[in-house]
Parts: structure tokens; C-alpha cells; sequence
């Protein structure tokens, strides 16, 4: 009889599959912001990136709910986080603000027929 690994659905994740995970986001996230700003890149992102590399993704959560003000200049990056890293516990690109703002117009538009 072949003996078959099993992963059971409350074990941990492997934590070098995790960190290779973040590590790769970290890897996308510097090639995006790298030229921008003169080739200075951004620093909130630089920070994130940072957190990401030493297995620290809610730290690197909390600086972009920290700076959510100034992912308006780089929406191509703030689509990648909240896509990757936020996984919707709040949002910070102009595309899920809006589709929020109409998702919550809908939502009212509703409730008022129904009074």
C-alpha cells in the first residue's frame, strides 16, 4: 500500500513556503517602485518591502493602512497589495474605493425601495 502525505486543513502553513511566498511579493513590489520618483522609488513601499522580507507581512499591512493616503500616486501597486498582501481588511487604490463607494450606493438605493 503507497503511503500518501496528507495535509490536514488546520495544519500551519510551512513557514518557508510562506516566507519564499512574501519574498516574491517583495521581489514584484521593488521591481515596480524602483524608477518612480526619479529613481528614488517609494519609500512607504520600501518600508512594506522590508517587512515582507523578514517575514513580517502585518507590519507591512499596518504601513499601508498607516499610508493608504499615498498609494494615489502608484495605483498599479496599491492593486498588487491589496490583491496579494491585504486580501480585503481594507482598501487603498482609487479601483476597490470606487467599487466600494457604489457597492454602499446600491445598498442604499435598497433600503430606501424597501421603505
Amino acid at each position: 500500500m503507497l503511503k500518501q502525505k496528507m495535509e490536514l486543513p488546520n495544519q500551519a502553513p510551512d513557514p518557508k513556503a510562506e516566507q519564499e511566498k512574501w519574498n516574491k511579493l517583495a521581489d514584484q513590489l521593488e521591481e515596480m517602485q524602483k524608477d518612480r520618483n526619479g529613481g528614488l522609488g517609494v519609500s512607504h513601499v520600501r518600508t512594506a518591502i522590508a517587512f515582507l522580507r523578514r517575514g513580517d507581512p502585518a507590519s507591512a499591512r499596518l504601513v499601508c493602512a498607516n499610508e493608504c493616503d499615498k498609494f494615489s500616486s502608484c495605483q498599479d501597486i496599491a492593486e498588487l497589495l491589496e490583491d496579494e498582501l491585504i486580501k480585503g481588511e481594507f482598501v487603498i487604490s482609487n479601483k476597490s474605493i470606487m467599487e466600494q463607494a457604489r457597492r454602499r450606493k446600491e445598498q442604499w438605493a435598497k433600503e430606501d425601495a424597501e421603505k
